[in-house]
């Protein structure tokens, strides 16, 4: 009898190989410590995940902490009081040790939730790892933004349940969503409100994120802060618009001296539309053809030039 597969956790935890993606891609220039970044990549199967202030987004992974009741009121001190007590509990404190932890690093009933973000803020500085993938090949502004303006280009990790199928989907939103003090929020909530919301100006990017622990207690494991994988799972690398051919070419032969089975792409104009199409690249040299057309577009711009 066939096993039965639990989607359940794929859903709730929106895994990209459940809403149908095999492939997610990475946008990276090829000059200076990029182009190192991408042939290491390429050579030794890693990638390295930064920590989020490494991002270009002032609000990503910076969560915002509100009361979850009125500070006047005696009931909600008490119930913070409850929640610190089972918390530190279950971390192995005494209640004597708590009450000098309090007397030591305490903060007012009024200054909890800016504490608490502050707190939050500093350990996912300092202990998150992510890396950033997207479910979108084409979209002009990735090119512009993360590939050198089209002269770089986007590796293909295929996503399937494994290394890469831990990525989840990014959600986008008009408005923060904050966490209370007294976190009446499931797991999954406050998961995503630390590290899997953005703003809804970024939806473009489609965004899928793996996140990692410098504590290495769960999937992925890190090693220096690196995610090794099966190099199988590179499937491609597709050109930027404004690659140089002779960079494609020499990446093209480095690559196949690594991974002969990896696929090439490269975008380029959609004639009728302001839009990108990817297609097949082959390395071959140009064409007479192609050379003649090149020589008569340079007549005409010096032409232009000439006016």
């Amino acid at each position: 009898m066939d096993s039965v597969i639990d989607l359940g956790p794929a859903k709730r935890f929106r895994f990209a190989w459940y809403f149908g993606h095999d492939t997610l891609y990475k946008f990276r220039s090829f000059r200076g410590k990029s182009r190192a970044w991408v042939l290491d990549a390429i050579e030794n199967s890693r990638i390295y995940l930064p920590h989020p202030p490494a991002f270009n987004d002032p609000f990503d992974c910076s969560p915002v902490v509100v009361h979850g009741g009125d500070p006047n009121d005696p009931e909600y001190f008490k119930g913070i009081e409850a929640k610190e007590r089972r918390m530190q509990k279950a971390q192995g404190v005494t209640g004597a040790r708590l009450d000098r932890l309090r007397k030591r690093t305490g903060v007012t009933i009024h200054d909890l939730p800016r504490a608490a973000e502050a707190h939050l803020r500093t350990a996912l500085r300092d202990d998150v790892r992510v890396l950033c993938l997207s479910a979108n090949q084409l979209h002009p502004l990735q090119w512009s933004h993360y590939a050198d303006s089209h002269r770089g280009l986007c590796l293909h990790f295929n996503c399937r349940p494994g290394d890469f199928g831990l990525a989840r989907q990014v959600r986008y939103r008009t408005k923060r969503a904050a966490l209370s003090t007294l976190l009446q929020h499931s797991g999954d909530a406050i998961m995503d409100r630390l590290v899997f919301d953005k703003a809804k100006f970024w939806s473009y990017e489609s965004e899928y994120r793996i996140i990692a622990s410098e504590a290495g207690k769960a999937d992925p494991i890190l090693k220096n802060g690196y995610m090794h994988f099966d190099p199988s799972l590179l499937t491609g690398i597709t050109f930027g618009l404004q690659m140089p051919e002779k960079q494609r070419r020499a990446l093209m032969a480095h690559a196949r001296r690594y991974n002969p089975n990896i696929a090439f792409w490269e975008v380029i104009e959609d004639r009728s539309d302001f839009a990108l199409i990817a297609q097949r690249y082959s390395g071959a040299a140009p064409s007479p053809s192609r050379s003649l057309s090149q020589a008569i577009a340079a007549t005409a711009a010096a032409r232009i030039g000439r006016r």
